[in-house]
């Protein structure tokens, strides 16, 4: 079997992500093989892939846009004769729409990585996604939550939804206690202070400014927040930072390629997200086994249940995170019993076991 993922890029984000641990895993899979084409630059898991022997075309075009990233995919299928091509987020999901007429005799895939988009607050876009969902033999989804969203859309997709979700690979979490200590040596954090930790892009979505509140609320003083992605958001959120007297608490890492390292020694993920699909940063830090204080939106209370791997909030509610990051840095058995059933949780999401659901629909569709 031979597939091909569709994606914009291969550096942050739990998209990205979520394609590497797949991609990373599927070399393992006899009778199978996939490649990934991405519009650009291949990115931090792009190379981590090449670098591993997954073959990543890059076909060097900036503007998401542009023509050429039809004209040069069409040229990719012809040449390579895929028999599955498995697109993932906007706009490849219309530039695999426009390709599957060319190609009828490949089959189609579209993930769907989030339960919301501005797309689905326009009445006019909802025909003209319908039209590019249908193009589709099949529509995976990643959570339940993303589902029902999607089906709320356009409801005459559900007889074409497969949920599978997102999936990590777990050993890369197991994270030695002297390489836990050095990271924390490294990063100036001493053994009595806390450290909270936020994952992901700097977007509104991802409401960092909703954590930077609650920390600014927090009635502790041995904490310190690490915030290790990039975005559009940094410089409003540096801003706030100076504005709460926060600043000198608050580190901003930029994008990092030692996310499980940071995780691990971190006592705290924190997601205060505005939505979401199902966090790959939740899953990450479950199979690191590091509590978690995440809104209780999307598929966050799919995976985790209030009060054994973490603590669930109500969205936009700074209070609500601060009173939570208490409740866990102040415990230290708790931190460590929730730590335990994070590790248990994870399993559900080992790349192994989720690899194989993709696999088999791939099967059903051929």
């Amino acid at each position: 079997m031979h597939v091909l993922h569709v994606i914009n890029d291969l550096s942050t984000g739990g998209a990205q992500s979520g394609l590497y641990y797949l991609l990373k895993h599927s070399r393992t899979i006899s009778d199978f093989s996939s490649e990934v084409c991405v519009f650009h630059e291949a990115g931090t898991f792009g190379e981590k892939l090449s670098n591993e022997g997954v073959t990543v075309h890059k076909l060097g075009i900036n503007n998401r846009f542009s023509p050429l990233i039809g004209v040069r995919i069409f040229a990719l299928i012809k040449r390579k004769k895929y028999q599955i091509v498995h697109v993932h987020l906007f706009p490849g999901l219309y530039w695999g729409a426009i390709l599957s007429i060319l190609f009828p005799h490949c089959k189609w895939v579209y993930t769907e990585h989030s339960v919301w988009n501005k797309r689905r607050g326009l009445l006019w876009a909802r025909g003209l996604e319908g039209w590019a969902y249908h193009q589709y033999d099949r529509i995976v989804v990643i959570s339940k939550s993303a589902g029902d969203s999607l089906i709320d859309w356009q409801p005459w997709l559900k007889s074409k939804l497969d949920i599978i979700p997102n999936c990590i690979d777990i050993p890369m979490f197991d994270i030695s206690k002297d390489t836990i200590k050095q990271k924390r040596i490294d990063l100036n954090i001493d053994e009595e202070t806390k450290l909270i930790l936020f994952a992901g892009r700097l977007v509104k979505e991802k409401g960092v400014d909703i954590l930077l509140q609650a920390v600014a609320l927090l009635e502790i003083s041995n904490w310190r927040l690490f915030i290790a992605g990039d975005g559009v958001e940094r410089t409003n959120l540096t801003s706030l930072c100076a504005e709460l007297n926060i600043s000198d608490k608050v580190s901003f890492l930029g994008d990092r390629t030692d996310i499980p390292e940071l995780i691990a020694a971190s006592n705290l993920v924190v997601l205060p997200s505005r939505w979401e699909g199902l966090p790959l940063t939740l899953l990450e830090a479950l199979a690191a086994g590091t509590p978690v204080v995440a809104n209780n939106l999307g598929g966050v209370p799919e995976v985790m249940t209030n009060g054994a791997e973490g603590f669930l909030t109500p969205p936009e509610n700074p209070q609500a995170v601060k009173d939570a990051i208490e409740k866990v840095l102040l415990n230290d058995n708790l931190a460590r019993s929730m730590g335990r059933a994070g590790k248990i949780r994870a399993a559900d999401y080992s790349v192994s076991s989720v690899s194989q659901q993709l696999f088999s629909m791939y099967q059903q569709l051929l």
